[in-house]
């Protein structure tokens, strides 16, 4: 099942705000401690540091927010997508794990394998991935990273975990 819906390609800034804003705040999740929503926010940063430039980061995300099953992160990753420089047939592609840059693509099907069975790799999609060229070990692992920074499931955390009224206990 695909996601993302019409119009969602379309909302920019102000759908990163509503999904920030109306989403996390309006569970009251990180109202009593900004720095921790500020700290969330953020882990997106830490997959700078891998050398990936942002445009494919967001190719990655969509793939793994559509793999997930959370429409807001799909969402919230195609607004930045689109202010990466992506093209909404890019995008489009990327959230069914596909690409025309035979690179990109070996590493959408990495991700989402990754996704789909919790870690585990094939001794195929290995194979594929050294195969498409400038992949080695330390590509793998980079991807690998960035897939764990963002299958944190925050967002199913928030919907199950934490409640909007006061007299709402959390089941554990």
């Amino acid at each position: 099942m695909i996601l993302m819906m019409e119009g969602v390609y379309d909302g920019g800034i102000m759908m990163i705000d509503r999904i920030i804003k109306e989403k996390l705040n309006e569970r009251n999740v990180f109202k009593e401690n900004p720095i921790l929503f500020e700290a969330y926010l953020k882990l997106d940063d830490i997959t700078s540091f891998i050398n990936v430039p942002l445009k494919y980061r967001k190719q990655l995300a969509i793939t793994i927010a559509q793999e997930k099953g959370c429409p807001d992160c799909l969402s919230y990753h195609i607004c930045l997508g689109k202010m990466a420089g992506l093209s909404k047939e890019e995008i489009v592609m990327n959230i069914k794990g596909v690409s025309l840059d035979s690179k990109t693509a070996v590493r959408l099907k990495l991700v989402q394998e990754l996704v789909r069975k919790k870690g585990a790799l094939s001794e195929q999609i290995i194979k594929e991935f050294k195969l498409a060229g400038d992949h080695d070990n330390e590509d793998i692992m980079k991807t690998i990273l960035f897939v764990v920074l963002n299958v944190l499931y925050m967002d199913n955390l928030c919907q199950s975990f934490c409640r909007t009224k006061s007299n709402d206990r959390a089941v554990v």
